[in-house]
């Protein structure tokens, strides 16, 4: 997805953060679950604007989860406005606990929040970016709505979804143990 105002984006887990403490990084938006500390790698990252937010990994409404909601959403969104005004290209991390579906899931929204009528190349954006990653389809759910992208953006989530497990079918085991199932979309 070549587009210059795009920001240069790195998608990673908790475990991950220390690699890129020196990499240049302008923005970060960190998900991580309610309760959990700020990681510690953080302290090494200079000037860096950063949102905090905190929810489970959850595609539906579990009692005891904080699962993601519309205003998580338009947290994101905000985000993305400033993150888009900043007038270079910045270099965004997102960054959850594992890498794989909260941050995956934000980074796709930041994404197609500025490029209407792309919404398969955010997804071969993430791909690119992060090749073992499972959006969470509720995010995308709700932000295809907020972006009244009329179920595209949604559609093209269940497209990665079936190229994830076609390239990657190690992940299933994965999903099982997140009580997920490997229905595109879920």
């Amino acid at each position: 997805m070549p587009a210059p105002h795009l920001p240069k984006v790195t998608v990673c887990g908790v475990h991950e953060l220390d690699g890129f403490a020196a990499a240049g990084i302008s923005h970060a938006l960190s998900i991580l679950d309610p309760g959990m500390p700020d990681p510690a790698p953080f302290s090494r990252f200079g000037a860096v604007t950063r949102e905090r937010m905190h929810f489970h990994d959850e595609t539906g409404d579990h009692e005891g989860d904080a699962a993601p909601q519309v205003h998580d959403i338009e947290t994101i969104l905000a985000f993305g406005d400033r993150l888009h005004g900043h007038g270079e290209v910045p270099h965004l991390l997102v960054h959850c606990f594992m890498g794989l579906s909260r941050s995956t899931a934000a980074t796709a929204i930041l994404l197609a929040q500025h490029v209407k009528g792309r919404e398969n190349d955010v997804f071969d954006r993430i791909f690119r970016v992060r090749p073992r990653s499972w959006p969470n389809a509720r995010m995308i759910a709700l932000a295809d709505k907020m972006l009244n992208r009329r179920g595209a953006l949604f559609s093209a989530l269940k497209d990665h979804h079936r190229r994830v497990l076609v390239a990657d079918p190690g992940i299933v085991p994965l999903l099982h143990g997140w009580g997920r199932s490997a229905r595109p979309g879920e």
